[in-house]
């Protein structure tokens, strides 16, 4: 999970996909579906406000559980415009058995 500056909290799932909420008004919606731009199962999501994107880690693994239809195989670092819920960048991470969790933003806003 992760909220933004302004009071809008979005949240991953195992099963895939991301909801948005809107916490002052308790609004909640489907911000990403499951499976859309190959996103599996969305572990580690981070709101990054200053590129406008939606970062996330997204994850296949054998379980049932975590099967995604839609999803690209492996594990992947994928990010969302922030205001449309659009992909924009996915990248595969590298080695045998990676897996993506936690994302950070330094001070100087690379991730």
């Amino acid at each position: 999970m992760s909220i933004a500056p302004g009071g809008t909290a979005y949240i991953g799932s195992m099963a895939g996909g991301v909801v948005r909420v809107k916490i002052k008004s308790a609004r909640i919606d489907r911000y990403i579906a499951p499976g859309a731009f190959g996103s599996g199962a969305l572990y580690g999501v981070l709101a990054d406000t200053r590129h406008g994107l939606l970062w996330t880690c997204s994850d296949s693994f054998a379980a049932p559980a975590t099967q995604v239809a839609g999803a690209d195989a492996g594990h992947w670092l994928k990010a969302f415009d922030l205001k449309t819920g659009a992909g924009r960048i996915s990248l595969a991470l590298p080695g045998d058995t990676p897996v993506c969790i936690v994302i950070a933003v330094s001070l100087d806003g690379n991730c």
